[in-house]
């Protein structure tokens, strides 16, 4: 269509989304990959490129399961080499990877913070045996978000060794007076260990 959309189709847009259409998302994609070639169509209607995008990361947050088509189509796109349209894949994909889908989110380089967050938490939830490596190494991203959400995985699958890690990430604090991770995370970690091991959380390791 040369870079433009039927304006019927443009119009409606809104309207299909609110019946949530799982056959949009495929071309919402296409639009947002290349949002400078087909603006154009959509502003004349009120869409900006965050409206767009929010429209289609809330329709398929509608799906707890989605079509195996067009989730295809999401993990090809969580496998993009574009920052932008890799996160508003993940963000689409959260809640929906399966194991049948597990080693290709292993796989996948995540090109900034929120897939990263979003891979591992999903590797935890899908119990990929590589997930503790994936918290260990996230453990010491330079994103703040990121090291936290490493913390909390180890909260979910972390042991005795991981219990000790987070005992001394306490003792640095308290003495540099520096908090490189969320304390109030550390602690939620610590308790989640202690209780699965059967330890008390009043016993310090």
């Amino acid at each position: 269509m040369h870079g433009r959309f039927r304006p019927e189709w443009v119009a409606g847009l809104s309207r299909n989304l609110q019946l949530k259409q799982a056959t949009d998302i495929p071309t919402l994609f296409k639009v947002i990959k290349n949002w400078s070639k087909y603006s154009k169509s959509f502003k004349v209607v009120g869409f900006t490129e965050d409206s767009v995008i929010n429209k289609l990361t809330g329709l398929a947050s509608g799906y707890r399961v989605i079509p195996k088509d067009i989730k295809n189509i999401l993990i090809q796109y969580c496998k993009s080499t574009d920052t932008n349209v890799q996160k508003i894949a993940m963000q689409c994909m959260e809640g929906k990877w399966n194991q049948a889908n597990l080693p290709t989110l292993e796989k996948i380089r995540c090109k900034s913070n929120r897939p990263q967050m979003l891979k591992l938490q999903a590797m935890v939830e899908k119990k990929s045996k590589g997930a503790l490596t994936l918290a260990k190494k996230y453990r010491n991203d330079r994103d703040p978000y990121v090291r936290n959400t490493a913390i909390e995985a180890l909260g979910e699958i972390g042991g005795r060794n991981e219990l000790g890690w987070l005992n001394s990430q306490v003792n640095i604090s308290l003495k540099t007076g520096i908090d490189k991770y969320d304390p109030a995370k550390i602690v939620e970690a610590t308790v989640k260990i202690k209780e699965r091991l059967g330890i008390s959380i009043h016993k310090k390791n």
